[in-house]
């Protein structure tokens, strides 16, 4: 039957065969191409929706969250604002100039805490624009007698490719109310200190007075008292019904409270802004030798050593006296109250990339490394401090750190548990000018005074 068939049309059969095959396969490959893009486009859809769900979510958040919160591009203009700050700031920024942040006569609208205008360049989104994170700094809103203490963070945009900056986005909380509250503290503490200081004056008095004989009707107790082999020898009477041992008793409980006053006292000075500190040039050397030479004269102060094998005078520095002897007595105190009663504590001076740097070394226990970050803290007491019996509020480094900022220096900490703790202090060092011998007292250019 093979052979009935006409040669021409079994060529055509032949010749056809393969190319009915290839568009079979061709078909079916079509066929799983476009169903694996429809797979593939119902997962873009899938995608697209997550993502215009998670934006959605994220517009709500943004909307409904109570800090203030705006967008700039790379040139500093606003892009995006939430209802916060459209509610708030927008309005006394509208009309003005976002990139100079002052009204249109030139009036600075935001100061920093101590009072001074944030320059151009200096506001939190710009900062972030040049590559900086700002994070949980104080700035003050003022317009009309109206104050508002605003909490700021700003980071940069950046484009995930390229890692360019292409914008800034800036988070204002308000914090006027915990500023408030601070404040009437703050004036709680100025004024209870102040009231205590007056009765422990008295009763400070009336002890000296129990210590000092006197005549007629001045006579005191200690004058009638029987000398000290009789009082010894005397039976029936103990050590502590002695007027001649509770009355010194009392003068030191009374000096400890009124320390504690004072430490106090100051704090309310300090963050009210209200302690002078003036700063003028000194010779840092020569200060830390005749400083560390007075109180090394007393008894208590006796373990204090000076170490100056690695500092040559003159230092001159920007200091103010009365501050510097407070700072130095804070930390050589409290290195004598942590250390064994027979270590040195050593005072050492240095200097370092143009700074004068002040040491006070001890050998005691030392302080655990996570609680460092916290040292200087207001009311901060480390465990084993409040675990050995020793007195104290946790003040004193918290009055020193703020001493030392407000001289413009740097303060920090290096210890380790078991072998000792080591504060720093540094102060920059003022280039040489004229003769030394008449620089002493100059006052500089700028006065570090809190009013």
């Amino acid at each position: 039957m093979l052979r009935s068939v006409p040669i021409t049309i079994m060529a055509q059969i032949i010749m056809t065969a393969p190319m009915a095959i290839g568009i079979g396969v061709l078909a079916l490959m079509l066929s799983r191409a476009n169903k694996a893009l429809a797979e593939q486009n119902a997962k873009l859809i899938e995608a697209q929706r997550a993502a215009a769900d998670l934006v959605s979510e994220l517009e709500t958040i943004l909307e409904n969250i109570t800090s203030l919160l705006y967008v700039t591009n790379r040139d500093g203009r606003l892009v995006r604002v939430n209802r916060a700050f459209e509610e708030g700031l927008w309005r006394e920024w509208r009309g003005h100039s976002l990139e100079a942040m002052r009204r249109e006569d030139g009036t600075p609208l935001f100061f920093r805490e101590d009072g001074t205008p944030l320059a151009k360049g200096g506001f939190p989104h710009e900062r972030a624009l040049a590559g900086e994170a700002v994070e949980n700094e104080t700035i003050v809103f003022r317009k009309e007698g109206q104050e508002i203490f605003y909490l700021v963070s700003a980071s940069p945009i950046r484009d995930t490719g390229t890692k360019e900056i292409t914008g800034s986005v800036t988070l204002l909380r308000d914090i006027s109310t915990i500023k408030r509250l601070e404040q009437v503290k703050d004036e709680f503490l100025f004024t209870a200190s102040h009231e205590l200081r007056t009765p422990l004056a008295v009763i400070r008095a009336y002890a000296e007075l129990g210590l000092t004989p006197g005549k007629g009707r001045r006579a005191t107790a200690l004058a009638q008292l029987p000398d000290l082999k009789t009082r010894q020898e005397s039976k029936g009477k103990s050590e502590e019904e002695s007027p001649a041992l509770v009355l010194p008793r009392i003068m030191a409980e009374v000096d400890q409270m009124t320390g504690l006053l004072d430490q106090m006292l100051q704090i309310a000075r300090l963050d009210a802004g209200r302690l002078p500190v003036n700063a003028t040039e000194h010779d840092l050397y020569e200060l830390t030798v005749a400083e560390v030479g007075l109180l090394s004269a007393a008894p208590d102060y006796a373990r204090v050593v000076l170490d100056l094998e690695e500092a040559t005078g003159p230092l001159f520095c920007y200091l103010d006296r009365i501050a510097y002897h407070q700072i130095l007595v804070n930390l050589i105190s409290n290195a004598l109250k942590y250390s064994p009663p027979t270590s040195p504590v050593v005072v050492k001076l240095s200097t370092a990339k143009g700074r004068a740097v002040v040491s006070v070394i001890d050998y005691g226990s030392g302080i655990p490394e996570e609680e460092l970050p916290m040292i200087f803290e207001k009311f901060y007491r480390s465990r084993k401090a409040a675990a050995s019996g020793v007195s104290g509020l946790g003040l004193g480094l918290y009055i020193t750190s703020r001493l030392v900022e407000l001289l413009s220096g740097r303060i920090w900490v290096e210890s380790k548990v078991g072998q000792g703790t080591a504060f720093h202090i540094s102060f920059p060092l003022v280039p040489a000018a004229g003769d030394n011998n008449k620089r002493s007292g100059r006052t500089p250019s700028r006065m570090v005074q809190k009013l």
